[in-house]
């Protein structure tokens, strides 16, 4: 079901956690709250469930209005329609798997036989099903998960809420089970609602990003429009581009940064002040020079650290101007990138965004 968020507010003491939110959830779309630590995602997350009091706003799941600040409606948790799946699992250690994924369903006075059949059909989903009989506390953490998820999705809820689900589990467990919970939610066409800080997650799981920041929502659009034009110099700094830059100047199509002059294809709105944006990747280290067109800049350089990444060696460059670049790049087909290299580094033009340092709801520019 569709899920709407307006202009919600959430007070702690004298703290605004959430700040006048909007917020739309299509039916049957993964969104993903994407934010730093305190930003107020999870907060957000909890009003929707009804596990906070906002203090103003309104909040709908389908046609039924669960919070509404204004005409005093707040429809208690359980009877929302929601599931949740939370950093910690919450496995019943004494419980046999399908026992853990039943039980709830038994709570809401589900008969035995209707609750177990519904357990192995959510179990079959998310690859289960083959350790229904087995204790829950033999399972390994990435398996736990599982259940958590299975026992929520047993509820058949209007909507899945995700608090940062993944978090507790090792690396290459996390890639996998981001792969299955997108599986997961576009076969069965869950509406969805995922809060975590980890922007790989937040690429490979959603329909659409929101941004948070200081409990606003100041980018909303797909993972590729996200990755590509963040709308400030500080969300750009959280979704790893490392080369930011201050502008002191601009002369037409030329700015200037620390001792150095770039060309750039695209001005910013407005009249700055500026940040210079660079992602690593799109920074090229070569081992000799090359001629290039007036569209790339070409600095000469020394690797100042270099570290090797199997398909990819991500090293620091400074060049001779005292400008300290970072870059992520093949290794070279012949030679090496280690320490004290010179190496000639080149940056299109089209690939330095000038942005604004902040911006507040939906692209309104804050001057740094």
């Amino acid at each position: 079901m569709k899920v709407g968020v307006e202009s919600l507010e959430l007070v702690y003491g004298e703290h605004r956690a959430v700040k006048n939110l909007d917020l739309t959830i299509p039916d049957g779309k993964s969104v993903v709250l994407l934010g730093e630590s305190g930003c107020g995602k999870t907060s957000t997350m909890r009003c929707i469930a009804g596990l906070e009091a906002p203090c103003g706003g309104r909040i709908t799941i389908g046609d039924r209005t669960v919070y509404d600040g204004a005409r005093g409606v707040s429809v208690p948790p359980f009877r929302r329609n929601v599931g949740m799946v939370f950093q910690s699992y919450a496995v019943w250690p004494h419980m046999t798997v399908t026992d853990n994924v039943a039980f709830p369903l038994r709570m809401k006075g589900i008969s035995r036989t209707e609750s177990r059949r519904r357990a192995l059909a959510v179990l079959e989903v998310v690859g289960l099903a083959h350790l229904g009989s087995r204790g829950a506390s033999l399972l390994s953490g990435g398996q736990m998960q599982r259940v958590a998820l299975a026992r929520s999705m047993a509820m058949e809820p209007a909507v899945l809420l995700l608090d940062e689900p993944l978090s507790n589990l090792d690396a290459r467990l996390r890639d996998e089970l981001r792969v299955e919970l997108r599986r997961i939610q576009l076969e069965n066409g869950l509406t969805s609602l995922y809060v975590t800080h980890d922007q790989q997650e937040a690429l490979a799981l959603a329909d659409s990003i929101a941004i948070m920041q200081n409990g606003r929502i100041t980018q909303f659009g797909t993972p590729e429009d996200i990755y590509a034009r963040p709308a400030s110099a500080s969300i750009a700094r959280f979704l790893g581009v490392t080369n930011v830059f201050e502008v002191s100047a601009v002369d037409g199509h030329r700015v200037r940064l620390t001792g150095q002059e770039l060309a750039v294809d695209e001005l910013g709105d407005g009249d700055g002040p500026w940040h210079a944006c660079i992602r690593p990747e799109h920074v090229r280290v070569d081992l000799t020079s090359g001629a290039e067109s007036p569209a790339v800049n070409r600095l000469s350089g020394t690797v100042e650290v270099a570290v090797f990444q199997g398909a990819s060696i991500r090293c620091t460059v400074r060049t001779g101007s005292g400008m300290v670049l970072e870059a992520i790049c093949p290794p070279p087909p012949d030679g090496t990138l280690t320490a004290g290299t010179e190496v000639s580094v080149a940056i299109e033009a089209r690939d330095i965004h000038l942005l604004p340092e902040h911006t507040t709801e939906y692209g309104e520019v804050v001057a740094a």
